[in-house]
């Protein structure tokens, strides 16, 4: 499992970021007991990073 906060340096981004993905449906969040925090599978992160780098790479083909 990874936290928050591991996933947000995964992705190079702040960790309100992961959570508005969260809330939109893009990454897998599960609940931590007994805090309660936030935490990721690392299959579940992985599909994300391939996600989004696919996005960027099919963006850039179609922008020339």
């Amino acid at each position: 499992m990874l936290t928050l906060d591991e996933v947000a340096l995964i992705f190079e981004v702040p960790p309100a970021t992961v959570r508005r993905w969260c809330a939109e449906g893009l990454i897998r969040a599960h609940r931590a007991a007994p805090t309660g925090n936030q935490t990721f599978l690392h299959e579940d992160v992985a599909m994300a990073y391939l996600d989004r780098a696919l996005r960027e790479c099919l963006a850039k083909l179609t922008e020339g």
